[in-house]
């Protein structure tokens, strides 16, 4: 009783379920997740994203991304004027024990120039940094 009157919302007895355990913190993160989203909505010039509902729309009209486009496409949003390096988006959106090579990311990149950019050959919204990796900037 004493703990909850310090301030605890919850306690374990000994010997502790680990299932119990493990129940009780993915709760805890679940509450405190859906606390955390309320900046679901990426607007950036004339491209927007709804992370909860996971669509993309670039002039009001919806986009169609896979999966792996949509979060690098996200990733860049969430990080606007700043130089990606190549290996950590592969490692962000692919793992670090990925079996896919590093190849598979710009073969995305240019996917992705494909669906957004006015002109995928002059690429303004996601930039290549010779020799270090991307840069997304908001038009």
């Amino acid at each position: 009783m004493n703990g909850f009157l310090q301030g605890a919302d919850d306690y374990l007895e000994k010997p502790i379920d680990m299932d119990l355990l493990c129940a009780k913190v993915k709760a805890l993160m679940r509450r405190n997740y859906s606390l955390k989203q309320e900046n679901t909505i990426i607007d950036s010039g004339t491209l927007s994203i709804d992370k909860e509902a996971k669509q993309v729309f670039l002039n009001k009209r919806a986009l169609s991304l896979t999966v792996k486009e949509y979060e690098l496409l996200v990733l860049f949003a969430e990080n606007p004027g700043k130089t990606l390096n190549k290996q950590y988006l592969f490692n962000q959106i692919w793992g670090m024990d990925s079996f896919s090579e590093n190849q598979t990311l710009t073969v995305h990149i240019k996917m992705l120039w494909d669906k957004i950019e006015a002109d995928p050959r002059k690429p303004q919204r996601i930039q290549t940094v010779w020799g270090i990796g991307y840069k997304y900037e908001e038009i």
